[in-house]
C-alpha cells in the first residue's frame, strides 16, 4: 500500500518518500521504463527503492563490496533471507532467490545474468554507459531504477544515456525545514581552488572549527582516511 514498505516488515514512509514512490510508479505506468531517482544523502534512498520492489524478480546492482553487504542486509531485513541472494566473491550463491544483489563486474566475469523484472542501480552516477551495456542487453523488457544524490558522473557527463527521466525525491532545504536533516554551518575558502588543492588540512580544520566535538571526515581513498585518522 502507498506509504508502506512492500516487504515482510512494514515501514511508514515520510511524506516526501510517499510522493517520490508514487511519482516513479506514475512514470513507469506512462511507459517510461528507465527512471533515475534523485534523493539527497540522508533521505533514505534504499528505503525508497525497497518500496518500489514488488513481488517480482529483482537485480540490485552496487559498485562496491561494502554497498553489496549494506544493500543485502537491508533487503534481508525487509523481505527475509530466503528471498535475497548475493552474486559476489565471498558470498554463497542462491540462484533461486527472488532478489539478487551483485556488481556489474561479477556479472560480467561470471557471464551470468539472473532473471529480473526490475533492475536497481545503486549510486547510478558510477556507471559508464559502455560498462553497463554489457549487462543491460540481457534485460530489454525490464524496468530500471537508478539511485543517486548527484545525477551526473565525475567527469560531468549526464546520465541520459542510461535513463529516460528523473524524479527528485526532495531537496536539502525541504529536509532541513522538516527536521529530517540538521542545518549546517558551511565554510568556504576565500578563493576558487585548483582541482587538486585542499581548502584546509582536515586535521587543522577540525582543530579550528570543531575541536572537542564529534566529527566525521569523508575521504576518497581508504589509505588517505587512515592517514588522516
Amino acid at each position: 500500500p502507498s506509504g508502506a514498505l512492500a516487504g515482510r516488515d512494514a515501514v511508514q514512509l515520510r511524506p516526501y518518500q510517499v510522493r517520490a514512490v508514487e511519482s516513479v510508479q506514475r512514470e513507469w505506468s506512462s511507459g517510461k521504463r528507465r527512471m533515475l531517482l534523485v534523493a539527497p544523502t540522508g533521505s533514505g534512498k534504499t528505503i525508497l527503492a525497497q518500496s518500489l520492489v514488488a513481488n517480482e524478480k529483482v537485480l540490485w546492482i552496487a559498485h562496491r563490496r561494502e554497498l553489496i553487504k549494506q544493500a543485502s542486509d537491508r533487503l534481508v531485513e525487509a523481505f527475509g533471507a530466503e528471498h535475497v541472494g548475493v552474486i559476489a566473491p565471498g558470498f554463497s550463491l542462491d540462484p533461486y532467490a527472488r532478489i539478487q544483489v551483485a556488481t556489474v563486474q561479477t556479472l560480467l566475469a561470471r557471464d551470468w545474468r539472473p532473471q529480473a523484472d526490475l533492475v536497481v542501480l545503486d549510486e547510478a552516477h558510477h556507471y559508464p554507459a559502455e560498462t553497463w551495456a554489457g549487462v543491460a542487453t540481457a534485460y530489454p523488457s525490464a524496468r530500471s531504477l537508478g539511485l543517486t544524490a548527484t545525477p551526473q558522473r565525475e567527469d560531468g557527463s549526464p546520465l541520459g544515456d542510461l535513463f529516460d527521466d528523473l524524479v527528485v525525491a526532495a531537496h536539502y532545504s525541504e529536509l532541513i525545514r522538516d527536521g529530517y536533516l540538521v542545518p549546517c554551518m558551511v565554510y568556504e575558502p576565500p578563493y576558487v581552488l585548483d582541482s587538486d588543492e585542499l581548502a584546509l588540512d582536515p586535521v587543522a580544520a577540525y582543530q579550528r572549527y570543531a575541536a572537542g566535538s564529534q566529527a566525521f571526515c569523508f575521504s576518497r581513498l581508504v589509505q588517505r582516511a587512515t592517514d588522516i585518522a
